[in-house]
């Protein structure tokens, strides 16, 4: 019975040092993971899409307008094809019309060969 205890004792340790170590942020596993060249593509899309926002948050004259000059208004929709990244920054209020814009990057030398605005 002595050892029958024991047994479990050790292994309920074991499972609480395991749920210690599983909580601390080297053991964590990764929500999502990017490739390097993914996230310099962004990046570069980003650059643009800041200059973009800085030219609306000077041209605004009203509330709504200077929020859509904040990044927190725009969700970033990635797609990946044969030579080309394609980041699309799209308004996540959907009653916007227009305010899209949409970076070609090219694989190779990661320029952008397209700018494309929604209307």
């Amino acid at each position: 019975m002595k050892r029958i205890l024991l047994y479990i004792f050790l292994i309920l340790n074991a499972a609480a040092w395991h749920n210690c170590l599983a909580g601390t942020e080297f053991h964590q596993k990764p929500g999502i993971i990017l490739p390097g060249a993914l996230v310099k593509a962004t990046a570069l899309a980003y650059a643009q899409f800041e200059q973009e926002l800085d030219k609306k948050d000077k041209a605004a004259t009203n509330d709504f307008a200077r929020s859509m000059s904040k990044l927190e208004s725009y969700d970033a929709k990635i797609s990946v094809e044969k030579r080309h990244y394609i980041i699309r920054f799209t308004p996540k209020d959907k009653n916007v019309r227009g305010g899209e814009i949409a970076y070609t990057i090219k694989k190779d030398d990661f320029s952008i060969s397209d700018i494309e605005y929604s209307k």
